[in-house]
């Protein structure tokens, strides 16, 4: 009776052990997506599946899902290293009414790309893009619109890494709250972010970069040739709220038209730069009650309605 206790252990662990390896092996490295596609498929390129979240599973960490041809994906939460490109297959749409198009999930290790694709909340879809743990998050050639709160979420507890470009994000955000894009890490978390030929327009408000509520963390943004126009209420937000981290946000050859205010800065530990950029049309040109916002003598700052706050010329060294 023991004995047959044994083999029976034995042989259910090795069925589990070949299980286990027949799944290992039937993720790829690259897998493919279709509007015609469909989940139960292995999501070749012969076969390829329906949505991201049904070829995801069947990609390997590390690896690239790629579509096929235009369609509807689905929305998808990412838990590892993974790329999801669409590369001149015609619009890759995530439709997310009612929810988030894209939650990252990811490793501490773990780099996403997201390339090339085009999410809709229809006003009713929560936040386009929330990026919440990962090593790095990589977004290139995305339009996000019509969400709720922001198309671009950065919320991680320990240190992350973003970079944006050639991305719009638009109309977006409701009544007095949302808007393009908001870095605010939790707790300890930092955030170390490069954005470049990045549009935020027509939104509640264009970009926030915010310490967490009683937070230690802090928040390094580079912004190049990029725009916050058509907001609102503020283009650019640089904020202490609480807590010890602090907030360093450089701006350069970029534009803040026709916002409630262009340039809005508050908190101790919240210091902007501004070199080559534009800020005009504005109600506030710049909104500061500190000294921490500096020029480098030059920017324009023309026809606001009212110019606001100075910006004291850094010397040239």
């Amino acid at each position: 009776m023991n004995r047959m206790k044994v083999i029976t252990a034995f042989g259910g662990a090795l069925l589990s052990v070949l299980v286990c390896a027949s799944a290992a092996q039937a993720q790829a490295t690259r897998t493919w997506v279709s509007g015609v596609g469909d989940d139960a498929n292995p999501c070749s390129r012969t076969a390829p599946c329906k949505t991201f979240a049904g070829a995801i599973s069947k990609t390997a960490a590390g690896g690239e899902i790629n579509t096929l041809d235009p369609g509807g994906f689905g929305t998808v939460t990412i838990t590892k290293a993974i790329t999801i490109a669409n590369d001149g297959a015609g619009t890759a749409g995530l439709l997310s009414s009612g929810t988030n198009a894209v939650n990252v999930n990811a490793g501490a290790t773990d780099r996403v790309v997201l390339r090339g694709l085009t999410i809709n909340g229809a006003n009713t879809g929560i936040n386009g893009i929330v990026f919440n743990t990962g090593a790095s998050l990589d977004i290139q050639n995305v339009v996000i619109s019509n969400v709720t709160n922001y198309g671009i979420l950065v919320q991680p507890s320990t240190a992350g890494k973003l970079h944006v470009s050639n991305t719009t994000v638009e109309n977006s955000g409701s009544g007095t709250t949302g808007g393009g894009m908001l870095l605010r890490p939790t707790g300890s978390g930092s955030v170390s972010a490069s954005l470049d030929n990045v549009s935020l327009v027509s939104n509640v408000l264009g970009l926030r970069a915010e310490n967490s509520v009683a937070g230690t963390g802090s928040i390094n943004v580079a912004v190049a040739n990029s725009e916050a126009g058509n907001n609102t209420y503020s283009g650019f937000v640089i904020a202490q709220t609480a807590g010890s981290g602090g907030v360093l946000f450089n701006i350069d050859r970029s534009r803040a038209v026709n916002n409630g205010i262009g340039l809005n800065l508050s908190g101790p530990g919240a210091v902007l730069r501004v070199s080559n950029s534009m800020i005009t049309g504005n109600g506030i040109g710049v909104n500061t009650a500190t000294t921490n916002i500096v020029s480098y003598g030059n920017n324009h700052v023309d026809d606001n309605t009212s110019p606001g706050a100075a910006m004291p010329v850094i010397p040239q060294k």
